[in-house]
């Protein structure tokens, strides 16, 4: 909602990636604009947050040069904000997506907050699976799960661990997702895997039955 009142630069990053396939040159143009508008925005976390796209769509478009520099000033905003960790999770989010897993790596370390933490953290680790980097992708996870010792919101800490053992689900590593499962407090999302699991072993009985 709070992006409505910002829709200048967010315009202009949404012509900057049209514009990419006519006119690479132009486009670029139009990101600077993009990046000059987001930085007079006032609040931080719009701000932040729309450097952050803007960084993304940089990377996506192969302008690397200046990615790094554009995330730069997003996290600098986050560090000097009140909302610091909600926005590095954000940043964080976009680093993954453009698997820039070292940056990540190195933005996590400034949140303090424990659920925070343990979601960009699970967020980081399914990043670096999807990529191969399996046994750095299951060590980060660890850690998330045992940051979520620290949190006392049981659903939050329900939320985050379902999340993990849905992502070990879908690797195949069922052990560990049952082994997850199993530190969810509450019951709700711990039966919201198990049925999911139930479901698919129907289909694969089916499947080599011929039904």
């Amino acid at each position: 909602m709070i992006f409505m009142f910002h829709s200048g630069a967010m315009e202009l990053l949404k012509i900057a990636e049209k514009l990419y396939d006519k006119d690479s040159e132009k486009a670029v143009e139009v990101y600077d604009k993009a990046i000059k508008k987001a930085e007079r925005i006032y609040d931080d976390y719009a701000k932040a947050v729309i450097l952050s796209n803007i960084a993304k769509s940089l990377y996506s478009r192969g302008l690397t040069n200046k990615v790094i520099e554009v995330y730069n000033k997003a996290i600098k905003i986050a560090e000097e904000s009140s909302k610091r960790d909600v926005i590095l999770s954000k940043i964080i989010e976009n680093l993954c997506s453009n698997r820039l897993i070292d940056k990540a790596l190195e933005v996590v370390n400034k949140i303090s907050d424990d659920s925070s933490k343990a979601i960009a953290l699970s967020e980081i680790a399914k990043a670096q699976y999807n990529i191969g980097m399996h046994d750095e992708a299951l060590k980060n996870y660890d850690k998330a799960i045992f940051i979520t010792e620290g949190v006392f919101d049981d659903e939050i800490k329900s939320s985050i661990l379902f999340e993990i053992s849905r992502d070990f689900y879908n690797y195949g590593l069922v052990d560990k997702a049952f082994e997850v499962i199993g530190k969810i407090p509450y019951s709700k999302y711990r039966f919201r895997l198990l049925d999911k699991m139930a479901e698919d072993l129907h289909k694969n009985i089916k499947y080599i039955h011929g039904e």
